[in-house]
């Protein structure tokens, strides 16, 4: 017997006897969240983490003074030549300041910022943390647009999700105040500095706000997990997320993982790790064993969206919902009617909409149809491909899918595109050829260099490829299919 067991974050459990006399003995998995029952003997057995996380505890630090740091790397602000920047700061609203008081202390007290006789001075602001507290931002706009910008990329979310296709068992780790754990490099620490009621302070460590601080941030983790990293674990800034296709698996590349965690001074937030689970929250997505699913919080506020009521607030709008637009087959065709009225509108504009039953239908429409396709398949890599392409009126749309091992065809991704001013004129056999040369393009990564099997209107490649005297539109689709 396995049972899910639902625990408040408490530091022990209360079973009733009733309990204990029906299942014998109970093994407590805290980690696992799970209650085993056995048949005998009459003994209750306590395990609050699996022997691995216990024999690494010492990572785990959730106080940012009892941080190490990473040896993985440390962060420089290169400004050339530039004289130093300076910029005073606006008054601290009153409600704020007894907490910017006590912030600024602690980071004193715990090596984080020092006392400084900087040239250099960014303004701060005071910032809502969701556990109430409050945290010190540092303004360094200033100082950003004077940095030789470090282009060190980021992953490829959708690359990520790719590379866990067909893992079962996921653990998320996550490094306690991740930035504060790289060190700044000594000679740029005084460009880090602000003002507060007097005294004149520098970060020790690297502080938020920095433009090239993720890139630094990125740079340490892949350091640290070089050989591993995409085999079997993916750093993202400040969250690692190991992945393996069985238990006996995972027990072993957590262990190597935390083992590098280890050697390279990093320390974990075990309030936020995970271990063990078969279905987890990564990378903005719900993803368990050949499914992604879209974010539960994510679709909830898009069901709950109010109408839109001006420009700037429909363009938030859009951007939220565009986040799933590949669970959605027609999602250009769906949007197109709210996208006409940013047309000619600047970005930010605050000018009033002025709704008629058209652009409603279309703005209840994208919030059904997204609540309600909230799943794709993960990519079998080796597997073969199914792309199915078609052109409407208004634009063009396909879908990318395989057959599951009960024979049923399910979406991986989808992709669609409105008609632009000169695409609307061309004939219907030309609007399906469009379809198919974008619906190839934009899954090209999957499909180049092995085959696949094309779904289309087959008027229009025979057109494609009979036509005697194809214009220069023709003859351009020609050669980019001809790759494939």
């Amino acid at each position: 017997v396995c049972n899910p067991l639902v625990m408040e974050n408490i530091g022990y459990v209360i079973l009733g006897m009733d309990v204990l006399r029906e299942h014998g003995t109970l093994l407590i998995d805290t980690l696992m969240e799970k209650v085993k029952a056995k048949s005998e003997p009459k003994a209750v057995t306590l395990v609050n983490e699996c022997d691995i996380v216990a024999e690494h505890a010492d990572l785990f630090r959730t106080e940012i003074g009892d941080m190490n740091l990473c040896t993985a790397g440390t962060h420089t602000i290169d400004t050339g030549d530039h004289k130093p920047v300076y910029s005073r700061n606006s008054r601290i609203a009153l409600a704020y300041e007894s907490a910017m008081d006590e912030e600024i202390r602690k980071l004193l007290r715990l090596g984080i910022i020092r006392e400084s006789k900087s040239p250099w001075c960014s303004r701060i602001t005071p910032a809502d943390k969701k556990d109430g507290t409050v945290r010190v931002c540092v303004d360094y706009r200033r100082i950003n647009a004077i940095t030789r910008k470090d282009t060190y990329p980021l992953p490829r979310i959708d690359e990520l999700l790719d590379d866990i296709s067909g893992a079962e068992y996921f653990s998320c780790l996550d490094a306690t105040s991740g930035y504060y754990q790289i060190a700044m490099n000594e000679r740029d620490k005084e460009k880090t500095a602000f003002s507060w009621k007097g005294g004149l302070y520098e970060y020790n460590r690297m502080p938020f706000g920095l433009c090239n601080a993720p890139a630094t941030f990125q740079r340490a983790m892949d350091n640290i997990f070089r050989k591993e990293n995409r085999r079997f674990v993916i750093p993202y800034l400040d969250d690692i997320i190991i992945y393996s296709r069985n238990r006996e698996e995972h027990e072993s590349h957590l262990k190597i993982v935390l083992n590098k965690i280890k050697a390279a001074g990093l320390s974990l937030n075990k309030k936020k790790c995970k271990f063990f689970k078969k279905e987890v929250k990564i990378l903005g997505y719900v993803v368990a064993k050949g499914v992604i699913k879209a974010d539960p919080e994510k679709i909830e506020a898009i069901r709950k969206y109010p109408r839109p009521g001006s420009i700037k607030e429909l363009r938030s709008f859009l951007g939220t919902v565009n986040y799933n637009r590949e669970f959605i087959k027609d999602f250009a065709t769906l949007t197109a009617p709210l996208y006409d009225i940013l047309k000619g509108e600047k970005k930010n504009s605050t000018k009033k909409i002025t709704w008629d039953e058209g652009k409603q239908t279309a703005f209840e429409n994208i919030k059904r149809v997204l609540c309600n396709n909230t799943e794709r398949a993960q990519p079998d890599k080796d597997g073969h491909f199914i792309l199915t392409t078609d052109a409407s009126e208004t634009g063009i749309g396909a879908v990318l899918a395989q057959r599951n091992d009960k024979g049923a065809e399910k979406m991986i991704a989808a992709f669609s595109k409105t008609f632009d001013k000169c695409q609307k004129n061309y004939s219907v056999t030309d609007k399906e050829l469009l379809g198919v040369v974008k619906g190839i393009e934009n899954f090209r990564h999957y499909l180049l260099g092995r085959e696949f099997t094309l779904r289309t209107d087959h008027r229009a490649l025979t057109y494609l490829w009979q036509t005697k005297t194809p214009g220069s539109r023709l003859m351009r689709w020609s050669l980019k299919l001809s790759e494939y």
